[in-house]
């Protein structure tokens, strides 16, 4: 029986947790799992906009990408 490989993984509830595990994801080599937990006040528009908005954050302005975490995530 062939040995699976870990990958360090982590559990988040705030966005400054999260802020912290990329950080460390980004300074470690290999693959990383980040769970993050949304939180139940989340919800309707809010969570169905959500995987949008995380994976266009890159491409948006500062201003525009503090704006929507703002009215997200207050």
């Amino acid at each position: 029986m062939k040995k699976q490989p870990c990958v360090p993984g982590v559990r988040v509830h705030t966005a400054e947790e999260m802020k912290k595990a990329l950080e460390y994801a980004q300074r470690m080599p290999g693959p990383h799992l980040i769970e993050a937990v949304i939180p139940e006040s989340l919800s309707g528009f809010k969570r169905r906009i959500l995987p949008w908005m995380l994976r266009s954050l890159p491409s948006l302005p500062l201003s525009v990408s503090k704006a929507l975490k703002r009215k997200l995530a207050p």
